[in-house]
């Protein structure tokens, strides 16, 4: 899913979200009609609040992936998760050394654990 489709969805997800009545059951009832676990359809919701529909024009055209830019919501400075994403683009990054980069920047393990040391990334 490119950036500017995952941003329209996570603004579908918004204003379903901000009907009357509606909640938790109401991102399971959107995840069921559109095939999407939940989970991406936060991820989306969330992208659409932290991005404008032209900033994710201009992450398409970078080709900057779906995972790519949940990757980057971790980070909570929108010029940090920018530059991250043209680094990622420019220098060709995976995912996984993405990941590793955000992991630098904010000294903490995904899955628990212990603090991560600075390290000093070659790039």
């Amino acid at each position: 899913m490119n950036p500017v489709k995952l941003h329209k969805l996570g603004r579908f997800v918004q204003k379903r979200l901000l009907d009357p009545g509606a909640g938790e059951s109401c991102v399971s009832k959107i995840a069921k009609e559109l095939g999407h676990p939940k989970d991406m359809l936060y991820k989306a919701r969330d992208f659409s609040e932290q991005f404008s529909k032209f900033e994710a024009q201009q992450l398409k055209a970078i080709g900057v992936s779906r995972s790519h830019i949940t990757t980057v919501l971790k980070l909570h400075n929108k010029s940090v998760q920018m530059d991250m994403l043209y680094k990622a683009a420019e220098k060709e990054w995976s995912v996984r050394t993405l990941r590793a980069k955000v992991q630098a920047k904010t000294k903490v393990r995904p899955f628990g654990g212990r603090m991560l040391e600075p390290k000093s990334i070659v790039e």
